[in-house]
């Protein structure tokens, strides 16, 4: 409607211009193309209330969380509790306090003998023992005795008179200490006597073991005389010599 008075009014002005009839019914008709053009107009049959409104904005749904995802529960084995407590099918009815019995100590005659041949053993065993070992110290005090007795034959000689007059001497039992330089064998060896490099040729009564070079002993034995050889160089070497001789370590 309000387009239509517009349209009117332009009319108006153009008449009010001078145009002529031709020009505004030429200009009128172009309006009114072009307003049907650009314009299309409600329907006079349409009420104004009917025309719908822009709808109202929606809001965006509310976001709905995900449910939480809840575990089963572990299986529990289920316990069987009794319900009945079993009863003992016997109860002892004496309820007196039970008589202590006394164990004999005393041992049967068969262990008592048994323990007395032990200790018999044992005692004889002892005295077998003891007996052996006084035995055996008789022995040595015998034996100790006896070399002391055959040791107190020997007289000590000096070493210049053994060595100067060796033949002087044959037979007499004598003895004489030294160091050992030579050993010949197990029966014979050579001794410096005393501190001196005088040396003696000593031939043992039984073979001996057990002695070394630069070992003190004490020679007991005969006086041989003076016997004369060849040393390693090559010249002659003269000792006096002791046979049947023992000896003693010092």
């Amino acid at each position: 409607m309000k387009k239509i008075v517009i349209l009117l009014v332009f009319l108006f002005l153009l008449l009010g211009c001078g145009l002529s009839g031709e020009d505004i019914s030429s200009q009128v008709a172009v309006a009114a193309e072009q307003t049907v053009q650009a314009f299309t107009p409600i329907p006079s049959n349409t009420p104004f209330n009917t025309y719908t409104p822009y709808p109202t904005n929606t809001p965006y749904r509310t976001f709905t969380p995900y449910p939480t995802y809840t575990i089963p529960p572990t299986q529990t084995a289920r316990v069987v509790t009794p319900t009945s407590t079993p009863t003992p099918k016997f109860t002892p009815t004496d309820t007196s306090t039970p008589t202590r019995t006394y164990t004999s100590t005393n041992t049967p005659n068969a262990t008592r003998t048994q323990q007395a041949i032990i200790n018999a053993t044992k005692g004889a065993n002892a005295t077998a023992t003891k007996a052996a070992q006084y035995a055996n110290a008789t022995a040595t005090r015998a034996a100790q005795n006896a070399k002391a007795t055959e040791i107190a034959k020997y007289e000590k000689i000096e070493i210049k008179e053994l060595i100067t007059y060796a033949d002087s001497h044959i037979g007499e039992k004598v003895w004489v200490d030294g160091r050992i330089f030579n050993i010949n064998g197990n029966t014979e060896l050579q001794i410096w006597l005393g501190w001196t490099y005088d040396a003696a040729y000593i031939i043992m009564d039984e073979p001996f073991s057990g002695l070394y070079e630069d070992n003190w002993i004490i020679v007991y034995g005969e006086v041989f005389g003076e016997t004369c050889g060849e040393n390693a160089y090559g010249g002659e070497v003269c000792q006096p010599v002791i046979y049947n001789a023992f000896y003693e370590k010092k």
